[in-house]
C-alpha cells in the first residue's frame, strides 16, 4: 500500500535574499548566549545547532532578538529562522543564508538509445534490491510505467503540488529501481526489486532551498528510526559551501543519517574537467561520492572513459570521487508532461523513457547498486558497503586522471562476492566518527579558532594542546588536504582558519544559487 507521510513542517516560505552587509554570524561571534539584534530588514537563515547545545535555548534567543522560528528540524538539529540583519550568535552555532536552489539543464547532442548500464556495472539479477528501500531526495517521483508499485511512500516538503513536475526525480528513481516492464527489461534499473521513498524537496520548476533539503533529510531520519529497510539515500545536489564538512549544515545532516546506518550516495557535480570542482556534500569524506563514466554505448569496459563534465577532486586515487559509474546518455523513466519532458522532447525514448547525462545519473546508478548489495548481504554496515565498492572498482585504459576517477568504475558483480576488509576514510571525517573530530573537543576547538584568527598565538597553543590526539589528527589531515588540493600555504594559515575552519564569511557568502548535478537531457544528433 502506498503511504503518504505528513510533511514534518507546517509551512514553506520563499527564501529571503541575503541582506547586503550582514556580518557577525559565525563561530567567532560573542559567546554571551543571546543574540543581539541590531535592527534592519529581516533575513531568513538556517542555524545548525551542535550536539550538547539546547535547540530550545537557541530558539528562545532568536525570539528575544526579535526574530521568528519558522521550523525546528530536530533530527538534523537545525532551526530555520528569520532574524534582523546584523545579529550575533552563540559560539558553535553555524548560520547559513537560506538561498534558493534551482535545477538547470543543458542540451548536449548525442545519438542512440542503447542502455548498457546494467552490463557495465555487473547487475545480473532481475530480483536485485529486494527488502531495501532507497530514499530519493529530489523533485518528486511520479508513479508511472516502470515505477508502478515501486514507490512505498511520499514526503513533500517543497510547498508545491505533489508529484514530479520537473521530471528529474522520476528519472533518478527509474535508474535505481525501475522494473523495465515497458521495455521487456531493457531499461530496468540496477535494483528492480528495491522500493523507493519519494522525498520531494523541489517544486515544478525545479527550485528548492537549503531549508527544504534539510527538512527532507529530517523526514528520512525520522522514518529510518521506524523502518529498518530504509538503508540508502540518493541526493544529486551540489553546493558551493566554503565550510568544511565537519561543520557544513548539509554535510552534518547527511553524516547523521550515515551514523544511523543509511548509505548516503551523492554526485560529484558537473563542473569538470577542472580539478577541485567537487563541492558540498560531495566533498564530505564520510559519504559515497560518484563521478561519471562514458560507456561509449557499449557494455564492455575496455573503451570506458571519464565524462568530460564530471567534477574532479583535490586528491588522487581513493579520495574524491571515490568511484565513477555510467552517466552519459543513460535511459530511464520518463515523467510525461513534466517540464523536462516538454522542454526536451528529443530526449524521449519510445513512449515511456527518457535519456540524459550527468553525475546525478551516476549517483542514482550507484544507489541502485548499493540497494542490490545490501539486499544480498544485509549484514553490511555503511562503511563496509563503501569499502567494498571502493575496493572492487575496475580500471580502464581511459581512466588516467585519478583526480576524476578515484578508485575506478563501479563493479557490483565483484562487490557481491568480495571479502569485507577494513576501510579507512581519507582526510577529515564527520564529527563523532572515528575519522573525525571528537565532539567533546568542540569548545576547545572554538577557542583555538578564535585565538588563531585574532593572532593570539599563546592562547591558540594552549587550546591546541587541550584537543584530543584524534581531533589534532583530523585538523592536521584537513590542513594537509587543503594545501595539496587548493594550493594553500603557511602564509594562508590565518585566512584558512578564519574562513575555512571557523566559518567566518559563510553567512555573508550565503547559500548562493545551486544546481542539481545533472539536468543534461539528451537529444539525438542530426
Amino acid at each position: 500500500m502506498i503511504r503518504t507521510f505528513e510533511a514534518p513542517i507546517s509551512r514553506r516560505r520563499a527564501p529571503t535574499p541575503l541582506v547586503a552587509g550582514l556580518v557577525g554570524l559565525s563561530l567567532l561571534a560573542p559567546a554571551q548566549g543571546a543574540l543581539a539584534g541590531s535592527g534592519g530588514e529581516d533575513v531568513r537563515l538556517v542555524l545548525s545547532v551542535p550536539s550538547g547545545m539546547s535547540m530550545a535555548g537557541v530558539a528562545e534567543d532568536v525570539r528575544r532578538a526579535g526574530g521568528e522560528v519558522l521550523e525546528q528540524l530536530r533530527f538534523v538539529r537545525t532551526l530555520v529562522v528569520e532574524l534582523p540583519s546584523g545579529v550575533a550568535l552563540p559560539d558553535g552555532v553555524v548560520a547559513a543564508a537560506d538561498r534558493g536552489l534551482s535545477v538547470s539543464g543543458t542540451d548536449p547532442a548525442t545519438g542512440g538509445a542503447v542502455s548498457t548500464v546494467r552490463e557495465t556495472v555487473g547487475a545480473t539479477s532481475a530480483a536485485a534490491g529486494d527488502g531495501v528501500t532507497v530514499a530519493v531526495v529530489d523533485t518528486g517521483v511520479a508513479e508511472v510505467g516502470d515505477l508502478a508499485g515501486t514507490v512505498v511512500g511520499h514526503v513533500n516538503v517543497s510547498g508545491g503540488a505533489d508529484g514530479d513536475g520537473y521530471g528529474h526525480g522520476t528519472f533518478m528513481a527509474g535508474l535505481v529501481a525501475g522494473t523495465g516492464a515497458a521495455s521487456g527489461g531493457a531499461y530496468a534499473g540496477v535494483a528492480p526489486s528495491a522500493k523507493v521513498l519519494d522525498v520531494q524537496v523541489a517544486d515544478a520548476d525545479g527550485t528548492t532551498s537549503l531549508s527544504n533539503v534539510l527538512a527532507g533529510i529530517d523526514a528520512v531520519a525520522k522514518l529510518r528510526a521506524v523502518d529498518p529497510t530504509l538503508r540508502v539515500l540518493n541526493l544529486s545536489l551540489s553546493s558551493g559551501s566554503p565550510l568544511p564538512p565537519s561543520i557544513d549544515p548539509l554535510a552534518l545532516a547527511l553524516d547523521g543519517l550515515w551514523r544511523q546506518g543509511v548509505v548516503v550516495v551523492v554526485s560529484a557535480g558537473n563542473d569538470g574537467p577542472d580539478r577541485n570542482t567537487i563541492t558540498s556534500p560531495g566533498d564530505d569524506p564520510l559519504l559515497l561520492t560518484v563521478g561519471s563514466v562514458d560507456e561509449h554505448r557499449t557494455g564492455g569496459r575496455a573503451d570506458d572513459t571519464v565524462a568530460d563534465f564530471s567534477a574532479r577532486g583535490p586528491g588522487g586515487r581513493g579520495t574524491k570521487p571515490e568511484i565513477i559509474a555510467p552517466g552519459v546518455s543513460v535511459v530511464s523513466v520518463r515523467a510525461p508532461g513534466s517540464r523536462s519532458d516538454t522542454e526536451f522532447p528529443g530526449a524521449r525514448v519510445a513512449e515511456d523513457y527518457f535519456r540524459g547525462s550527468g553525475t546525478s545519473m551516476s549517483a542514482a546508478v550507484s544507489s541502485g547498486a548499493v540497494a542490490a548489495l545490501l539486499s544480498a548481504r544485509p549484514e553490511l554496515t555503511a562503511d563496509q558497503v563503501k569499502g567494498l565498492l571502493v575496493g572492487t572498482a575496475y580500471d580502464a585504459a581511459g581512466f588516467g586522471d585519478r583526480f576524476a576517477v578515484g578508485a575506478g568504475g563501479l563493479d557490483l558483480a565483484a562487490a557481491l562476492t568480495a571479502k569485507v576488509s577494513g576501510y579507512t576514510h581519507p582526510g577529515q571525517g564527520a564529527a563523532g566518527s572515528k575519522f573525525g573530530p571528537v565532539e567533546k573537543d568542540a569548545q576547545a576547538w572554538e577557542v583555538f579558532a578564535r585565538s588563531w584568527s585574532q593572532s593570539d598565538w599563546e592562547q591558540a597553543a594552549r587550546s591546541w594542546s587541550a584537543l584530543s590526539p584524534q581531533t589534532q589528527r583530523w585538523a592536521s589531515n584537513a590542513w594537509a588536504l587543503d594545501v595539496v588540493g587548493h594550493g594553500a600555504g603557511l602564509a594562508d594559515a590565518k585566512e584558512f582558519s578564519a574562513r575555512g575552519r571557523s566559518a567566518r564569511g559563510w553567512s555573508a557568502a550565503g547559500w548562493s544559487a545551486r544546481t542539481w548535478s545533472n539536468a543534461m537531457w539528451d537529444t539525438p544528433s542530426s
